[in-house]
């Protein structure tokens, strides 16, 4: 079941509507309780306990439902799989199995994309460029450089970097800026509006690139209250 995952519900209880064996993988609730349950795709289950009027219990699986029908594994955590009568109750309940479960993924995350925010310019890249990285973390400028320009980056107009972030974090930005027959570049670097000296991959730019489009990428790491290391790094495209 390690490809598998839950759902959940809020306040999920139903009776059963009929008698079950230890040997059924098929419960019937009561007319119209089915609803109160989550629907299950393709590899998902909720986990739930049935439970006894004189209070035994047995955790399951439900891997699937049709109207007031479950599909279910019986037996699980530890419990043993056991007759229930009509009226019992199925109660929909997180277990320490499903915890694990959880724990695991956290522990092991899948990431299939990530998404990022891209905010599109008109205006030419020259002299001081505020760069917020709350709200995005790319910036296009669709018209040409016409200077060299100084980049600052904050977290937002009114939140300064050094808020927003904890010592031993990292951020990370990118600038595409197109360029006609004269190019210019990105000549200086600030946070908060403080200078920081970057650390350029092969050495510092010295021009831009002419009739192509300059990629900046920045990675913003802060060292202690107020410091920052930024790691930077430009690449020309053309078409």
């Amino acid at each position: 079941m390690s490809s598998s995952s839950f759902k959940l519900k809020n306040n999920a209880i139903g009776l059963l509507a009929a008698n079950i064996t230890s040997l059924e993988t098929t419960i019937t609730l009561a007319s119209t309780q089915g609803s109160r349950f989550p629907t299950l795709g393709a590899n998902e289950y909720f986990p739930a306990t049935l439970i006894k009027e004189d209070g035994t219990v047995e955790i399951i699986r439900v891997t699937a439902r049709s109207t007031d029908t479950l599909t279910v594994i019986r037996g699980q955590e530890g419990t043993a799989a056991t007759a229930f009568l009509a009226g019992d109750r199925l109660e929909l309940r997180m277990t320490a199995g499903a915890f694990e479960e959880m724990q695991a993924k956290l522990a092991r995350p899948q990431v299939t994309g990530i998404l990022e925010t891209v905010s599109i310019s008109a205006s030419a890249a020259i002299s001081t460029i505020n760069f917020d990285l709350l709200p995005k973390s790319v910036e296009l400028r669709t018209a040409q450089a016409s200077g060299n320009w100084t980049i600052n980056f904050r977290a937002s107009e009114a939140v300064a970097l050094n808020s927003a972030m904890l010592v031993g974090q990292s951020i990370s930005a990118s600038m595409l800026v197109p360029q006609g027959a004269t190019a210019y570049r990105n000549t200086a670097v600030q946070v908060d509006g403080i200078a920081v000296t970057p650390l350029w991959m092969g050495g510092t730019p010295t021009t831009g690139t002419a009739n192509a489009t300059d990629c900046y990428s920045y990675v913003i790491v802060k060292t202690a209250d107020a410091t920052f290391k930024v790691f930077a790094s430009l690449a020309a495209f053309k078409s």
